[in-house]
Protein backbone atom coordinates (compact mmCIF):
# COMPACT_ATOMS: atom_id res chain seq x y z
CA UNK A 1 0.00 0.00 0.00
CA UNK A 2 1.50 3.33 -1.01
CA UNK A 3 1.26 6.55 1.01
CA UNK A 4 -1.74 7.97 -0.86
CA UNK A 5 -3.71 4.74 -0.46
CA UNK A 6 -2.84 4.68 3.23
CA UNK A 7 -3.92 8.31 3.68
CA UNK A 8 -7.20 7.65 1.88
CA UNK A 9 -7.88 4.51 3.98
CA UNK A 10 -7.09 6.44 7.15
CA UNK A 11 -9.34 9.30 6.03
CA UNK A 12 -12.21 6.91 5.25
CA UNK A 13 -11.85 5.18 8.61
CA UNK A 14 -11.68 8.33 10.72
CA UNK A 15 -13.80 10.89 8.90
CA UNK A 16 -16.44 8.85 7.07
CA UNK A 17 -19.28 9.63 9.52
CA UNK A 18 -18.54 13.37 9.82
CA UNK A 19 -20.37 16.14 8.03
CA UNK A 20 -18.35 18.50 5.81
CA UNK A 21 -18.41 21.22 8.51
CA UNK A 22 -17.30 18.81 11.24
CA UNK A 23 -14.54 17.53 8.98
CA UNK A 24 -13.33 21.04 8.21
CA UNK A 25 -13.30 21.91 11.92
CA UNK A 26 -11.29 18.75 12.71
CA UNK A 27 -8.80 19.47 9.94
CA UNK A 28 -8.44 23.11 10.99
CA UNK A 29 -7.06 21.93 14.34
CA UNK A 30 -4.16 20.17 12.54
CA UNK A 31 -1.30 22.14 11.00
CA UNK A 32 -1.09 21.04 7.36
CA UNK A 33 0.48 24.29 6.22
CA UNK A 34 3.81 24.29 4.43
CA UNK A 35 4.87 27.79 5.45
CA UNK A 36 3.90 30.84 7.50
CA UNK A 37 1.98 32.40 4.60
CA UNK A 38 -0.32 29.38 4.44
CA UNK A 39 -0.79 29.51 8.23
CA UNK A 40 -1.82 33.17 7.92
CA UNK A 41 -4.22 32.32 5.08
CA UNK A 42 -5.87 29.59 7.18
CA UNK A 43 -7.21 32.33 9.45
CA UNK A 44 -9.15 33.75 6.49
CA UNK A 45 -12.52 32.33 5.40
CA UNK A 46 -12.87 30.47 2.12
CA UNK A 47 -14.51 32.84 -0.34
CA UNK A 48 -16.38 32.31 -3.60
CA UNK A 49 -13.53 31.23 -5.88
CA UNK A 50 -12.17 28.86 -3.24
CA UNK A 51 -15.62 27.30 -2.80
CA UNK A 52 -16.00 27.06 -6.57
CA UNK A 53 -12.68 25.19 -6.71
CA UNK A 54 -13.73 22.84 -3.88
CA UNK A 55 -16.99 21.99 -5.66
CA UNK A 56 -15.21 21.52 -8.97
CA UNK A 57 -12.44 19.29 -7.60
CA UNK A 58 -15.02 17.24 -5.67
CA UNK A 59 -17.21 16.79 -8.78
CA UNK A 60 -14.55 16.07 -11.41
CA UNK A 61 -11.61 14.63 -9.45
CA UNK A 62 -13.14 12.73 -6.51
CA UNK A 63 -10.07 10.53 -5.92
CA UNK A 64 -7.77 13.55 -5.83
CA UNK A 65 -10.27 15.34 -3.61
CA UNK A 66 -10.25 12.54 -1.04
CA UNK A 67 -6.46 12.56 -0.88
CA UNK A 68 -6.46 16.35 -0.56
CA UNK A 69 -8.94 16.14 2.30
CA UNK A 70 -6.79 13.54 4.03
CA UNK A 71 -3.68 15.69 3.68
CA UNK A 72 -5.46 18.95 4.53
CA UNK A 73 -4.68 20.61 1.18
CA UNK A 74 -8.43 20.72 0.43
CA UNK A 75 -8.70 23.62 2.89
CA UNK A 76 -5.40 25.35 2.16
CA UNK A 77 -5.58 25.56 -1.64
CA UNK A 78 -8.95 27.40 -1.74
CA UNK A 79 -7.52 30.18 0.39
CA UNK A 80 -4.51 30.45 -1.91
CA UNK A 81 -6.88 30.58 -4.87
CA UNK A 82 -8.95 33.32 -3.21
CA UNK A 83 -5.81 35.37 -2.59
CA UNK A 84 -4.64 34.97 -6.19
CA UNK A 85 -8.14 35.72 -7.48
CA UNK A 86 -8.31 38.92 -5.46
CA UNK A 87 -4.99 40.10 -6.88
CA UNK A 88 -5.99 39.10 -10.40
CA UNK A 89 -9.38 40.84 -10.05
CA UNK A 90 -7.68 44.16 -9.31
CA UNK A 91 -5.25 43.75 -12.23
CA UNK A 92 -7.95 42.70 -14.71
CA UNK A 93 -10.29 45.46 -13.58
CA UNK A 94 -7.60 48.08 -14.20
CA UNK A 95 -6.63 46.63 -17.58
CA UNK A 96 -10.30 46.38 -18.63
CA UNK A 97 -10.88 50.00 -17.65
CA UNK A 98 -7.75 51.07 -19.52
CA UNK A 99 -8.89 49.27 -22.66
CA UNK A 100 -12.66 49.85 -22.60
CA UNK A 101 -13.47 52.78 -20.32
CA UNK A 102 -13.86 55.01 -23.36
CA UNK A 103 -16.81 52.80 -24.42
CA UNK A 104 -18.53 53.14 -21.03
CA UNK A 105 -21.81 55.05 -21.37
CA UNK A 106 -22.21 58.26 -19.41
CA UNK A 107 -24.08 58.16 -16.12
CA UNK A 108 -27.28 59.54 -17.60
CA UNK A 109 -28.12 56.11 -19.08
CA UNK A 110 -28.24 53.95 -15.96
CA UNK A 111 -29.21 50.70 -17.70
CA UNK A 112 -26.38 51.05 -20.21
CA UNK A 113 -23.91 51.63 -17.37
CA UNK A 114 -25.23 48.55 -15.57
CA UNK A 115 -24.90 46.49 -18.76
CA UNK A 116 -21.32 47.74 -19.26
CA UNK A 117 -20.40 46.96 -15.64
CA UNK A 118 -22.02 43.51 -15.87
CA UNK A 119 -20.06 42.75 -19.03
CA UNK A 120 -16.85 43.80 -17.28
CA UNK A 121 -17.65 41.66 -14.24
CA UNK A 122 -18.51 38.61 -16.38
CA UNK A 123 -15.27 38.98 -18.35
CA UNK A 124 -13.14 39.20 -15.19
CA UNK A 125 -15.00 36.30 -13.54
CA UNK A 126 -14.48 34.12 -16.61
CA UNK A 127 -10.77 34.91 -16.73
CA UNK A 128 -10.25 34.13 -13.05
CA UNK A 129 -12.32 30.97 -13.19
CA UNK A 130 -10.53 29.57 -16.21
CA UNK A 131 -6.99 30.70 -15.35
CA UNK A 132 -6.93 30.15 -11.58
CA UNK A 133 -9.83 28.02 -10.34
CA UNK A 134 -9.98 25.33 -13.03
CA UNK A 135 -6.23 25.07 -13.49
CA UNK A 136 -5.58 23.69 -9.98
CA UNK A 137 -5.91 19.91 -10.09
CA UNK A 138 -2.57 18.69 -8.77
CA UNK A 139 -2.08 17.98 -5.09
CA UNK A 140 1.37 19.59 -4.99
CA UNK A 141 0.07 23.08 -5.73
Amino acid sequence: MNVKEYQKALYDEIFDDMSEKELEAAVMSIDFCRNDEERRLMKEPIRSYGRKWQEWIDDFYPEVCEVMKATGRFWVIPRIIDKEASEMWADLSKSYDDAYYSTRPDDSDTLAVIRWQTEKTNYIDHQITSLIVYSRTREGE
